[in-house]
Parts: C-alpha cells; structure tokens; sequence
C-alpha cells in the first residue's frame, strides 16, 4: 500500500482524517498534542459548516476542514471513522465512502462503539487486513487463586462521573489529563471511548458492554483490568472515565440506571470525584442533593462538580433513544448558568478551567 507520511526529525508520523467529524470529537483536536506517531490532517463533514465556524477551525487549530470527502482523504493513511449518530440513518452514503477509501488504500480506524455491527460487515466485506488495529490492553487475571477476588489498589483514584452521558466528560478526562502530566506526574487513564488509545489513554475492556456477562463477574474483571494496568504502568495516579450517567434522569433518558458507575464503584474504591452536569437552572440544594445521592447509592464521594455546555433537547421524540438527544448551549446561556451557581456553598467548575482541576486534585491527594 502507498503511504504519504509525514517526516518529523527522525520519526515517521502517519497522517489521519477525522470523518464524519461532529463536535464530540473537538477535545481530541485541542489535545491531539497527545497522540504520537500520527497527525490530524483534516477533517471532514457530512453536513454544511458556516463560513465562520470553518475560520474558527483553521485559525485556532490549524486543520483543515471540508465537506468534500475526496480532498479530506487526499494523502492521508488512515481514515479514522468516528461516532456521528446522524449518519446511521444514512448507511449507503457511509459505505460508499468507506469504499472509497479502501479501495484508495486507506486504513479505516474503526471508533464508532455504538455501531459494531458496521465494524462486522466491514471485515465481512472488505477483510480484517483493511482495519487499523490499536493496542489494548487484554484482561489477565493476576493469578488464578486471586481470580474471584477483589484487589486493592497502591495508587489513587479519580472517578469522573455524569448526570447523564454527553456530559463532556472526555473533555475533562483529557483536559485533567493534560494538565497533570504537564507537572511532571505518570498518569493512567481509562475512558469510555473505543479508540481513546490514539490518545494514549485506555478505553473501557470490551467485556464491559458484553451482556452475556454477569455484573458480578463484570465487577471482578474490572478490578482486576484496573490492577493490570496499575502493575504495568506503574502511574502515580489512575483516572477512570465512567461511561453514560449515575442516575435516571428522566422516564426514558434512564441512563440504564446506573450499571456502569454501579459496576466501577464496586470494583474500585475512588479517591477523589468529580461530577459533570447538563447545563440548566439549578435548585440551589441540587449540588449538595446529588453528593449524598451517589454517595448513599455508590459510596463514592463528590469532590467537585462540572457544569457542562450540554442541554437535553426536550423536544426530542425518538423514544427508541433512552441515551437521549443533547444540544450545545451557547456561551451567553452557559454564563447566566455560571453566573447563577456562583456562591452555592460546593466545589464547581465550568468553561474547561482544568489547571484548577489539575491543581485541586493534586492538592487533594497530597494530603
């Protein structure tokens, strides 16, 4: 196959586009700092972007952005095809494009978590060899006579939990992330995402998601995934991206009522949380409410709090959705929100203050 890599020094970097790009991936643009051996060399949409947005884009990040699938994928390697719930509805246009690029001898990265049945047909169709494989670390037990027992782990712990997902939680995870390992610390993180390895973070095990697998025994391999990772790495701190919401937030946004926070919060004992909400107005109790909501659910701690730039769109009527439809708010919006908890007597952050984070973190763990 015929690359066009990009000479960096003495390394050779391989290039990727982001498609069908959609804003959920924007905290892996600000922070691809942190993927290695590869750089974002555009990215493409399968909707019209305004004039403005595009100037944004390419003044603050220096990507290219395009609506015209073949300029996008022009001298890239690898074709990173990334979650965008929009076009599930519009598969033929996925495939074509998808064989486009195949068949120009591109790799496709496979991101889309919510939709492994295209990861199937795709190999089914095109062959495994077209794939872009990323490391991952696979569940070993640390010995067989530990094999049904919890471990306890030797390095901290930070949870970082949603009201419900898309709640930019993997904006925080990296924007902590970042800020920590600036000062020097060695960091493990664990995210929710299926391709989060291009960052160097790990995503969740498979068996996560896998139904035919009984939550106690989710609970135990998840512990023992975590003390893998701990042994290996060695980090001074871990911290764990905990997929979808701590609660039922409506009668159909149900979050699956917690199973992943339930499963994690079993496994592992954290030493510091923070929680991530929508953006709305809030009861000046609600903050304190949700700390002793999770921690008599969960028996995890809140630390602090997160007001995110994410508003549930009401007036989504997909009831097959139980994740929920979510909006951007805009800033004027999320300024009367920062504006209205100020003074209400718990730890919130908000507009991506993540050096503070960063710094309460560290100043929490070291006491």
């Amino acid at each position: 196959m015929a690359m066009t890599n990009i000479i960096v020094g003495e390394s050779t970097m391989e290039s990727v586009v982001l498609y069908p790009y959609n804003d959920s991936y924007l905290p892996v643009i600000k922070y691809r700092s942190l993927i290695k051996d590869y750089e974002i060399k555009s990215i493409v949409t399968d909707s019209k972007w305004k004039e403005d947005k595009i100037q944004y884009y390419k003044n603050h990040y220096d990507i290219i952005v395009t609506e015209n699938f073949e300029l996008g994928i022009k001298g890239s390697d690898i074709l990173w095809l990334i979650d965008d719930d929009q076009s599930l509805s519009n598969r033929a246009n996925l495939l074509s494009k998808l064989a486009r690029a195949i068949f120009l001898g591109k790799k496709i990265l496979f991101g889309r978590y919510k939709d492994l049945l295209l990861r199937d047909f795709i190999c089914d169709y095109f062959g495994q060899e077209c794939l872009y494989s990323l490391e991952k670390i696979q569940l070993q037990y640390i010995s067989p006579e530990l094999q049904l027992q919890l471990l306890d782990m030797d390095v901290p712990i930070v949870f970082i939990t949603g009201v419900t997902g898309n709640t930019e939680k993997y904006n925080i995870l990296l924007g902590v992330y970042s800020e920590i390992s600036k000062q020097g610390y060695n960091i493990s993180a664990i995210s929710a995402r299926r391709d989060s390895e291009m960052m160097g973070i790990h995503s969740m095990p498979d068996f996560m998601w896998d139904k035919n697998i009984k939550i106690s025994d989710k609970i135990l391999e998840f512990n023992h995934f975590i003390k893998q990772i701990e042994l290996k790495n060695t980090p001074e701190l871990i911290i764990i991206e905990i997929p979808g919401g701590c609660i039922p937030y409506t009668h159909k946004v149900h979050n699956y009522f917690g199973e992943f926070i339930y499963i994690i919060s079993n496994a592992i004992v954290s030493d510091y949380a923070i929680l991530s909400s929508l953006n709305e107005k809030y009861d000046p109790n609600y903050f304190s409410n949700m700390e002793e909501i999770i921690e008599s659910r969960y028996n995890i701690h809140l630390n602090s709090h997160y007001i995110s730039c994410k508003a549930l769109d009401v007036f989504d009527d997909n009831i097959a959705n139980v994740e929920g439809k979510f909006l951007s708010v805009k800033e004027e919006f999320h300024s009367e929100t920062i504006e209205q908890v100020k003074g209400i007597n718990s730890t919130i952050y908000y507009s991506e203050n993540f050096q503070e984070i960063a710094e309460e973190i560290i100043s929490c763990l070291s006491r």
